[in-house]
């Protein structure tokens, strides 16, 4: 695809970087960016677009093929430090620790560009900086919540649940859920049942000390190799015990049914049984279920959930190949989901209806949009189900999944995040 420019708009900046116009370059990432990262490109993008009339292409994965490159790279010990350089050969290098400050980075340049009247860059550190809990990302986010799995807090802060269903078993011993090397590691092998049938351990395990409305979240992941394992990151609230807040939300990012390049996403609303909950919109029959499964087969935007195949390179056969992101942005106007940065489905929540006898709003997605507070849980296991593709040959037994890290982000105005204290 060749840059375009549209030379019939009058007053636009004049940019070039270190003497070369900027309808030369092309903005240059790694194959499978952060979300944050892949945002921040697309940013740049568009604020170049806006200010010079150019449009630039975005490429993912490194080609030193390319003349002149905006290259964005992940690179650096401390995380949170952040640069931009014009190099000799005139390309320009955007880099980072992390997502978070690379995108800090391409934020600030973007700023940058619409506030100067003319940007003629020269060879040199053009920005440098420190991030830290006021530095702003795309859209107006900031990071609130991190955890990269560094630390041997994991038993503290992550609680592991016990379950037995469908020859698996939740069992919360060291192997099934553990952190090593800075990975989260989610194993799932071959153990004895309860009534001395063969089986397979795993693990659900919720992040225990938070809670949090609305943001954009994030995990870089690794899934299992081969068919016949269900994985999950997803996030929902207190179960509805609680007589003061009958209901909760679930968000499930993704899910995979045994296939390691396919994910379904879809998100569901729970109360008590038989309640109603004021400003929701269902059926009579899911106030009797007390659910709503949005997306799938008992919602009123039925579409079979969002089913996205996972992208991968030539000679890659899963993607437990590679690293990807996984990621979902949840506001009270939509909820969208993405891979390595791509958007790839997003649901409209804002739509409300009017009740011609009482005069108020409804919606099917009341809970989602009040900002009902929910933690973030993985779940990883060897299962048989009928919905779950079963175990072959080439399936890797142990299974196992891996998390690298697990970011929130959240904008000051829109979004709740709460620390639960414990004794």
């Amino acid at each position: 695809m060749q840059n375009k420019n549209n030379s019939d708009k009058e007053n636009y900046k004049f940019l070039s970087l270190n003497g070369i116009p900027v309808s030369q370059f092309v903005i240059n990432c790694t194959d499978y960016p952060q979300g944050m990262v892949y945002r921040g490109c697309e940013e740049l993008r568009d604020v170049v677009k806006e200010t010079s009339g150019v449009e630039l292409d975005i490429k993912c994965g490194f080609d030193d093929s390319i003349k002149n490159r905006i290259i964005v790279v992940e690179e650096g010990n401390d995380k949170n430090s952040y640069s931009v350089d014009v190099l000799p050969d005139g390309n320009i290098k955007f880099s980072g620790g992390h997502g978070y400050s690379l995108n800090a980075a391409l934020h600030k340049f973007a700023n940058y560009v619409r506030t100067v009247n003319n940007v003629e860059l020269k060879v040199g550190n053009i920005l440098k900086g420190k991030y830290d809990e006021k530095t702003e990302n795309t859209d107006g986010y900031h990071l609130v919540f991190s955890d990269e799995f560094d630390g041997d807090d994991f038993d503290k802060v992550w609680t592991k649940n016990e379950w037995e269903d469908l020859n698996c078993k939740y069992h919360p011993d060291a192997k099934s859920a553990e952190v090593k090397d800075g990975i989260l590691h989610i194993q799932s092998a071959p153990i004895k049942m309860s009534d001395g049938s063969d089986g397979y351990n795993g693990a659900e395990i919720f992040r225990n000390d938070m809670t949090f409305a609305c943001g954009y979240f994030e995990i870089r992941a690794k899934m299992p190799r081969g068919n016949g394992s269900q994985t999950a990151f997803w996030m929902k609230g207190s179960r509805t015990e609680n007589p003061q807040k009958p209901y909760t939300g679930e968000i499930d990012v993704y899910e995979t049914f045994g296939e390691d390049l396919k994910l379904i996403s879809c998100f569901h609303s729970w109360w008590k049984k038989g309640f109603t909950i004021e400003g929701l919109e269902c059926t009579e029959k899911q106030i009797e279920d007390g659910h709503i499964q949005h997306l799938t087969y008992n919602s009123p935007d039925l579409n079979g959930g969002m089913h996205y195949d996972i992208p991968h390179k030539d000679g890659e056969v899963s993607a437990a190949d590679g690293w990807h992101t996984y990621g979902c942005e949840w506001t009270t106007e939509f909820i969208k989901y993405y891979c390595d940065g791509y958007n790839y489905a997003t649901v409209d929540i804002s739509k409300v209806t009017t009740d011609p006898e009482t005069g108020k709003t409804v919606s099917p997605y009341e809970i989602f949009r009040n900002g009902t507070q929910v933690q973030f849980y993985f779940t990883h296991a060897i299962i048989k189900h009928k919905l779950v593709k079963p175990l072959e040959a080439d399936s890797e037994i142990p299974s196992n999944f891996y998390v690298d890290y697990l970011h929130l982000y959240q904008k000051p105005k829109m979004g709740k995040f709460t620390k639960l204290f414990r004794s």
